[in-house]
């Protein structure tokens, strides 16, 4: 994979939770903005997905290694007008030699949910 592939700007973003009188309340702070190939995934390969009952829709391929957390992070998409994107699996490193880290995705319905 070539560093010129790298060309969409995703902001990785960090969740505090905060408990407070009404139940619990989540903030997003900004970690990091990176390169990023992000991929949406053509139909064969979200029908694999769905197999796992997963709603993956995207790859993002980040350069080099990045360390991200399911329950803590997401990504912001931003070449995409700011698209949230959830985690749904960890990050891996698809070689093994830390050149660039992977994830799945899905984007963020507009209800939140």
């Amino acid at each position: 994979m070539d560093a010129g592939g790298y060309r969409d700007r995703v902001k990785i973003e960090l969740c505090t939770r905060t408990q407070t009188a009404t139940g619990w309340e989540e903030t997003w702070s900004d970690v990091q903005t990176r390169w990023a190939r992000v991929i949406a995934l053509d139909p064969a390969a979200r029908a694999r997905y769905a197999q796992i009952e997963s709603e993956v829709t995207h790859k993002v391929v980040f350069h080099g290694a990045v360390t991200l957390a399911i329950a803590d992070n997401r990504l912001v998409w931003l070449t995409r007008g700011a698209k949230v994107l959830e985690l749904l699996e960890p990050p891996r490193d698809p070689d093994g030699l830390g050149r660039h880290t992977e994830v799945a995705v899905r984007e963020a319905r507009a209800d939140g949910s």
